[in-house]
């Protein structure tokens, strides 16, 4: 099997490849993936939005930022959002892994905002979509096979896929994101199942 040194790509990677980065490495970057017009779409309807802070400075995984929620395909989902979800599913589904994302999540780090070292939910199955919609922000990830965390700026259009829960806890990589410059808006796209709730002591 190829060895892929490479998690940066642009938008004409074949996502057969990409997907297949995720699968072995954990993690994968598309530069430009969304087109300007579309991104400014759902930037001006985010910008209009009110978001609630999510915000923990004492849990063992320390963040602030804000957030909204969506259903995937829910008719009360702003058209804009739903368009690019769509655009990502299809992406995943032309890599050949089956995912069936129920969820999107509209996020705004402002200038002190930032979300430390975790893994992602174990209920976010098979992958963990994220499309930054405006601004940049360091990105680490800890990938597969390399001692040193990964860092990728992120920017607009940049869409990153890390590896979801599917049946091995340790699969999912470790990550977390600095704060911005000066603010950075982005969406989360999930296939959020009840398939495993942690114990107290355990990574969620």
């Amino acid at each position: 099997m190829e060895k892929f040194t490479n998690v940066e790509f642009d938008k004409n990677v074949n996502p057969k490849d990409a997907i297949e980065v995720v699968r072995s490495r954990g993690a994968c970057a598309v530069r430009n993936f969304a087109t300007a017009e579309q991104l400014e779409d759902a930037a001006e309807l985010l910008r209009s939005q009110r978001m609630v802070l999510d915000e923990n400075m004492t849990d063992r995984v320390k963040r602030r930022q804000h957030m909204n929620a969506y259903g995937f395909g829910d008719n009360a989902t702003p058209p804009p959002l739903q368009k690019l979800a769509v655009g990502v599913k299809d992406f995943v589904h032309r890599g050949e892994f089956d995912w069936q994302p129920n969820e999107i999540i509209a996020h705004r780090y402002e200038s002190s905002g930032f979300i430390g070292r975790h893994r992602d939910y174990s209920e976010a199955y098979g992958l963990v979509a994220v499309l930054t919609i405006e601004g940049h922000q360091d990105f680490y990830v800890e990938l597969d096979g390399e001692d040193d965390p990964t860092q990728i700026t992120m920017e607009p259009g940049m869409l990153t896929v890390l590896r979801g829960f599917t049946g091995n806890l340790e699969d999912r990589p470790f990550h977390w994101v600095t704060e911005p410059e000066p603010q950075r808006t982005a969406i989360s796209i999930r296939d959020m199942r009840s398939v495993w709730t942690p114990g107290p002591n355990e990574w969620a």
